[in-house]
């Protein structure tokens, strides 16, 4: 389970230094300023994908955590 806390907090620095970037970068790949709602919405998708994260992660310990107690 060790190896299991460093891939979670490799996440969860990725998804902080992901958030940075989006949030202070002044324009995206394409050249387009960024306005603050352009942010949100870059930063609404980086969430929900977070959150496929979260859910993946969660059934994969449930998964593994039936398994080693069998």
């Amino acid at each position: 389970m060790k190896i299991w806390r460093i891939a979670n907090v490799l996440w969860v620095l990725f998804f902080v230094v992901t958030a940075a970037i989006i949030w202070f970068r002044e324009a995206d790949g394409s050249g387009a300023v960024n306005t603050t709602a352009n942010r949100s919405v870059s930063l609404i998708v980086l969430g929900v994908f977070a959150i496929l994260i979260v859910v993946i992660q969660y059934v994969w310990y449930r998964f593994a955590k039936n398994s080693s107690n069998r």
